[in-house]
């Protein structure tokens, strides 16, 4: 696989002309890779090791980084509006600055890191294996453990 042919035909998909291809990048090995302030918002990234990657002022708006390995990946600056960050490893990820994302922990009674990415429909949350927009997580909390960190974070949300 050579990235940047994959770059180029996404530009290409992205403005809908000719030989353009949406980047499918599930599952592919990405550690450390430079790709910094490359525009990949849609792609598909679902499962790809990007442990150590620069992602620094990336475009992954809508990109699906489901299950994707970003640990100790420099996400800082980067665009993550409606991205699917379910099950992604962020351990030790710095997402300073990055834009439409909020981290929130450890939280008190689970331990868990809370992120918080901004969707059209609102806020959705990445609590361990919990990944649903706040009303539900709202829900759960108050039918649960009731945590106030939890229910600060929730509100401080809301009023975003």
């Amino acid at each position: 696989m050579n990235i940047q042919e994959t770059l180029t035909k996404h530009a290409l998909w992205r403005k809908q002309e000719e030989g353009g291809e949406r980047a499918d990048l599930s599952g592919a090995d990405l550690y450390r890779a430079n790709l910094s302030g490359a525009d990949l918002s849609g792609a598909d990234l679902s499962g790809a090791d990007l442990s150590g990657a620069d992602l620094y002022r990336a475009n992954l708006s809508g990109a699906d980084l489901s299950k994707a390995d970003l640990s100790k990946a420099d996400l800082s600056g980067a665009d993550l509006y409606r991205a699917d960050l379910s099950k992604a490893n962020l351990f030790r990820a710095n997402l300073s600055g990055a834009k439409d994302v909020f981290q929130f922990g450890p939280m008190p009674t689970s331990g868990r890191i809370c992120i918080a990415i901004r969707h059209p429909e609102g806020w959705k949350v990445s609590a361990g294996c919990f990944f649903d927009y706040l009303p539900v997580l709202e829900e759960r909390v108050k039918r649960s453990h009731n945590c106030h960190v939890y229910l600060g974070m929730i509100e401080l949300l809301k009023n975003m």
